[in-house]
Formats: structure tokens, sequence, C-alpha cells
């Protein structure tokens, strides 16, 4: 399906802003019922909104911010530099790329997530995070 491309530019600021922000409750509220979430780190798919909220639930306490982003037809990209709690954005870091599939009225019914989150977490506790 075609959709305005306006459309799905607001839609992808406003998901983003909630990745920075760090709000993973509302990240889940621009999804679908039936949306899919992938990682190859993860060992399937998690599916529907009621589960990618549970798994948001585990997400790290993390600094956000968008290196760059594009929208091609319906699905936009960005490419994030997070940062542990507490580490200024020029120290450890690690980057990502989310890949979100537009389904109309400001949701999203995919999400891909490309993140090498093992190093991520071993930072993190190494930090002395929990």
């Amino acid at each position: 399906m075609s959709y305005d491309r306006e459309e799905i530019v607001e839609a992808f600021e406003a998901v983003k802003k909630t990745f920075v922000d760090r709000d993973w409750g509302s990240v889940v509220d621009f999804f679908t019922e039936d949306c899919v979430f992938t990682n190859p780190l993860l060992p399937e798919p998690i599916e529907g909104k009621a589960a990618l909220r549970a798994f948001t639930r585990t997400w790290p306490d993390i600094t956000n911010r968008v290196e760059w982003d594009v929208i091609d037809k319906d699905r936009a990209v960005a490419c994030w530099v997070e940062n542990p709690p507490g580490v200024p954005v020029d120290g450890v870091s690690y980057r990502g790329v989310s890949v979100w599939t537009y389904a109309g009225n400001g949701l999203f019914s995919h999400y891909e997530g490309f993140f090498d989150t093992a190093y991520y977490l071993s930072v993190y506790e190494a930090l002395g995070n929990e």
C-alpha cells in the first residue's frame, strides 16, 4: 500500500522522540496490534503489541540519539548511537540500526532492531549498572 510521505514522516518523528526520551511505554503506542519485532540476537520474533510492551520493560535505561535517518516508501530507518546511564555522549557507546514498516494511521507494523545487545550489556555491567 502507498502512504503519503508527510504522514510517514510525522509518525516517524513521533516514534523517534519516544526512543530519545526513553519512554518505552509510549514506543509501543506507535505499533499495530499484530506488530512484529525482530532482532537477529533474539531466538524468535516478538509478536503482538502486548508481547512487545512486555519486552520493552526489559530495555535498559540508555541515552539514545539519532545519527542519521531515511525514509523510503513505507520503510523508515534510523541509525542510533546509544550510551549507558551516566556516560557522556562522547564516552562509551554503540551503534544500532532500526527499521520500521509503516502501516497507516500513525502506526508501524514491523520493527527490526540491529543492535549488538550482548556487547552493550557487557559494557553496561562493567560500568556497575544492573
